[in-house]
């Protein structure tokens, strides 16, 4: 994404909850790709040591991040 916080080209806003932790309001967010659909992430690194021992079949290219769940429930696409 361009560090001003706009979407890349192919990409579309879809939900920003009006409070943020972001130290620039940039997220939690969901972007939609518009081209196939798919959803990017944008969230807090999860990085505590037992949450990520409970995660599974983990890829090396794989990342994990946090966003609240209201994000998900009132913003997501419904399709």
């Amino acid at each position: 994404m361009p560090a001003t916080g706009a979407p890349a080209p192919g990409r579309r806003n879809l939900a920003q909850p009006p409070t943020t932790t972001s130290e620039h309001g940039n997220c939690p967010t969901l972007y939609e790709h518009v081209e196939t659909g798919d959803i990017v992430v944008q969230g807090d690194r999860l990085t505590d040591p037992e949450d990520l021992a409970q995660l599974r079949d983990v890829g090396d290219h794989e990342t994990f991040v946090v966003i609240p769940r209201e994000l998900l429930t009132r913003f997501a696409p419904k399709e």
